[in-house]
């Protein structure tokens, strides 16, 4: 991807990433990529733990579940990065 660089500077291509593990941002760091969206995977184990709970528990079930979502770009992958 480096040698679209220039093209990624001009927006000229976008490159959106649906990640955001170290790895991946680094590629935002080194402005190989756009944005990153990511999500949290102790949220999803914590509310599919509470899922299963309620199952055995015969509690009622929600019809959807929320899950927050990581959104990371050049503004703000300082906030978002775990210190890249």
């Amino acid at each position: 991807m480096a040698r679209f660089k220039s093209k990624l500077a001009n927006n000229e291509i976008l490159v959106l990433i649906a990640d955001t593990e170290k790895g991946q941002l680094e590629l935002l760091a080194e402005g190989l990529s756009h944005i990153h969206v990511g999500q949290n995977p102790y949220e999803i184990s914590r509310k599919a733990l509470l899922f299963y709970l309620a199952l055995l528990l015969s509690k009622p079930i929600k019809k959807s579940y929320l899950l927050p979502q990581l959104v990371t770009y050049q503004q703000n992958i300082s906030n978002n990065s775990g210190g890249l």
